[in-house]
């Protein structure tokens, strides 16, 4: 996972005027070969705390 400054990201309007990745998309901002686009965001504590919230291991999905 790469670290990326926050405040180096630009804003959602700025991502609407890319002229090199399709317009609002992440595309590129953690670097040329990552895989894991905005899941950087996600830090250990913030993952740690959602595993915290499993009771059971059931999931539910939402067929439309």
């Amino acid at each position: 996972m790469k670290l990326v400054d926050i405040r180096a990201l630009p804003d959602y309007n700025e991502l609407l005027e890319r002229t090199d990745a399709p317009p609002g998309s992440s595309w590129g901002l953690f670097g040329k070969d990552d895989q894991l686009g905005t899941l950087n965001f996600l830090s250990a504590e913030t993952r740690n705390g959602a595993a915290a919230c499993i009771k059971n291991g059931q999931a539910f999905y939402r067929h439309s």
